[in-house]
């Protein structure tokens, strides 16, 4: 019996104590919210908008080679002083892919071919260069002063079948290449 009168006063008393504990870590609490509030006050951030030395980046991906040409104009005055959501609500069907004051970036994807489809080829013995547009139509591009002949005999079959090259960077470095 005595046993169990103990065991009951070692269980009253941590009880209390537990509920002691728990009554003042709730009546501290809110002051250590009050302070946190304080602390982190709501600060009014500036919205960027597009300058007046900004640059428009046009971006055009063409779905079927796989290319990206990019046209860079100077801002144009309706754009001046647009925020990000007025931009994308005006280029609808655009991606903004970078916006800040002094630069924007939209891209649009394109189906079809880019215009920047060249193909090597023969034209009266002669190294040419053929462009090809969106509806495969190929015409002269340029005919160059190489003749086929000083060419290796494997180099010279693939150019008389055609040689596709993509992009104007690459046709002028294999054009360098040839005419070294």
């Amino acid at each position: 019996m005595k046993r169990g009168i103990a065991l009951l006063a070692v269980l009253v008393f941590l009880s209390c104590t537990a509920a002691g504990y728990l009554y003042i870590q709730r009546i501290q609490e809110p002051e250590v919210q009050e302070e946190h509030i304080e602390q982190t006050e709501p600060v009014a951030k500036e919205e960027a908008v597009i300058g007046e030395n900004a640059e428009i980046v046009y971006q055009y991906y063409y779905t079927e080679d796989q290319r990206t040409a990019e046209q860079v104009e100077p801002v144009q005055n309706y754009l001046l002083g647009l925020n990000l959501a007025q931009v994308r609500s005006i280029y609808d069907g655009w991606q903004v892919v970078f916006f800040s004051p002094d630069k924007v970036i939209l891209r649009s994807t394109v189906e079809g071919r880019s215009d920047e489809s060249f193909l090597l080829g023969e034209q009266d013995g002669m190294l040419a260069v053929f462009r090809e547009d969106a509806d495969g139509k190929i015409t002269l591009y340029e005919c160059t002063d190489v003749p086929l002949s000083v060419l290796p005999e494997i180099e010279r079959q693939q150019i008389q079948e055609g040689v596709r090259i993509l992009g104007e960077d690459n046709l002028a470095r294999v054009l360098a290449d040839y005419m070294s």
